[in-house]
C-alpha cells in the first residue's frame, strides 16, 4: 500500500472516531478494536470487515483477509475518496467511520473492486465468488 497524505489523514480520523465509538457503545467496542484499532492501516481494516461478513466454514476468514489485503491495496486512494464521497454527499451521514463500518453499499463497492482485480489476475473463481 502506498503511503499518500489523504490515506494517512483519513486513518487517522478513522481511528480517532473507532476510539469514540468503542467507549461510547460498548457492545461494538470489540468489533471497533478489532476492525479499526488492532489493525495497521485502511486497507487491512477493509478487508478485516470484509472477510469476518463474507467467511464461511469453506473459505476461511484468514484466507478470505490475505486475499482482499492483496487485492485491495492498489485502490487505496480510492477507497479513502469513497469515504469522504459518502461524508460529503449522505446528508445522514454524520461521520467517515460510519460508511467504512456499516453501509452496505460500500462493502459492495469494495468487494467489486477486489474482484475485478483478482479477476484480471486470473483468479476468476475467487473473483466469481466474491
Amino acid at each position: 500500500m502506498d503511503s499518500h497524505p489523504l490515506i494517512e489523514g483519513i486513518w487517522a480520523e478513522l481511528q480517532r472516531e473507532a476510539q469514540k465509538l468503542a467507549v461510547e457503545d460498548p457492545l461494538l467496542a470489540r468489533f471497533v478494536q478489532v476492525s479499526i484499532l488492532e489493525t495497521p492501516n485502511v486497507v487491512a481494516a477493509k478487508a478485516r470487515i470484509i472477510s469476518e461478513r463474507l467467511a464461511t466454514d469453506t473459505v476461511l476468514k484468514e484466507d478470505l483477509y490475505a486475499v482482499l489485503t492483496h487485492a485491495l491495496a492498489p485502490v487505496a486512494r480510492v477507497l479513502c475518496t469513497d469515504a469522504q464521497a459518502y461524508l460529503k454527499r449522505d446528508s445522514a451521514c454524520r461521520d467517515i467511520l460510519t460508511p467504512f463500518l456499516f453501509y452496505k453499499g460500500v462493502h459492495a463497492t469494495v468487494i467489486y473492486r477486489a474482484a475485478h482485480r483478482l479477476w484480471h489476475e486470473a483468479q476468476r473463481g475467487s473473483a466469481m465468488w466474491l
